[in-house]
């Protein structure tokens, strides 16, 4: 698997994740997917 974040990061990015309703859970994943290269859906997903 593909390391685009750090390990600090990407559990920094988790815990905001897990404190948002559903509907902007989906667009900060989907800002987030955008941000990065080829692959980076399937690396947030």
């Amino acid at each position: 698997m593909i390391e685009l974040y750090s390990k600090e990061i990407a559990e920094q990015m988790q815990e905001l994740y897990g404190r948002l309703p559903e509907k902007s859970r989906r667009l900060y994943a989907g800002v987030e997917a955008l941000k990065l290269p080829r692959g980076g859906v399937s690396y947030i997903a």
